[in-house]
């Protein structure tokens, strides 16, 4: 299995690009709170856009809380950030 799952990973000069379709896709759908965009990038640096998914998982293995760890944000903060979001904050 060759997949590899980059959180807070410098892709150097696609980085703008791949960030711009990201948020492309999640105004594109109407997507509000969190979403997760998946992209793959082949040898020749040619990216794909996966898909969007507004309803990612919260498990503790999931892609979405691995990549706030990445930037220091923990599950409980993730979480208390997406009820402020959602208005349902205290």
């Amino acid at each position: 299995d060759e997949t590899k799952y980059l959180c807070n990973y410098d892709l150097g000069a696609i980085q703008p690009q791949i960030e711009a379709l990201a948020l492309r896709g999640y105004h594109g759908v109407g997507a509000s709170g969190v979403a997760r965009s998946d992209f793959m990038i082949n040898r020749d640096g040619q990216i794909y856009f996966l898909e969007i998914n507004t309803i990612p998982g919260m498990t503790g293995h999931s892609l979405v809380p691995q990549s706030v760890a990445a930037v220091g944000i923990d599950f409980d903060k993730l979480c208390l950030m997406i009820l402020d979001g959602a208005g349902l904050g205290k």
